[in-house]
């Protein structure tokens, strides 16, 4: 596995934005199967399968049974889609504001961006400089290349740290942290460790940021 960290240019931000609305779609309840319940590759299998069930009446009636079985949960699909497109308003939001926040952080000189967080998180390893970049991480193939997937990450003079930014609530509520969020985090540090690449980091903080709204 090959780990690499890029700097990030603000120009960056809209295009992590429609990379996000390209590869989670489903997310959002627009997929195929969301609509039909089936995979756009049983639709583009259907008309064969029925070619081939002409005069075998027992194929025909299974093939019916499938339709009938998908046409009856429109109305529940439906529901589910309404029901994931309100509640998923957040997760569209999160990653606007994740992209507003890194240009901002990132139009910043190293040198203030490194105070900033020394002031916030009082920690006394943050050096003087600190730089936001983009995780790259190749590997063999099957491998597992896309076990974490940071908000923010913060690079200067063999110190990585490691945001994670949570955006929904309020000043009067919290939100859980899933732990294997965390250990996703904890298994980037061990193969930076790991690797014999010795410009990776050595030195890590992990970040949980609340960006909380006041009415």
């Amino acid at each position: 596995m090959e780990i690499n960290f890029e700097p990030r240019a603000i120009y960056q931000a809209p295009i992590a934005v429609l990379r996000h609305l390209y590869y989670y779609t489903t997310q959002y309840g627009l997929s195929v199967k969301q609509f039909t319940g089936a995979h756009w590759r049983y639709w583009e299998e259907l008309p064969e399968r029925l070619i081939k069930a002409r005069g075998d009446t027992k194929k025909l009636n299974s093939i019916i049974l499938e339709l009938k079985k998908l046409a009856s949960g429109s109305e529940e699909r439906l529901k589910k889609r309404r029901a994931q497109i309100k509640e998923g308003k957040w997760a569209e939001k999160e990653i606007v504001l994740d992209a507003q926040l890194l240009s901002v952080l990132g139009a910043l000189p190293g040198e203030l961006l490194s105070l900033g967080l020394k002031h916030l998180m009082g920690d006394p390893k943050i050096p003087r400089s600190l730089q936001i970049v983009d995780l790259i991480i190749k590997g063999e193939q099957g491998e597992d290349t896309d076990f974490v997937e940071p908000d923010l990450l913060l690079l200067g003079e063999n110190y990585l740290l490691m945001v994670e930014v949570k955006t929904r609530g309020g000043a009067d509520s919290s939100r859980s942290y899933p732990a294997h969020q965390l250990l996703n985090y904890l298994r980037l540090v061990l193969e930076c460790e790991n690797s014999f690449d010795a410009l990776l980091p050595s030195e890590f903080t992990h970040l949980i940021l609340f960006l909380f709204f006041v009415p």
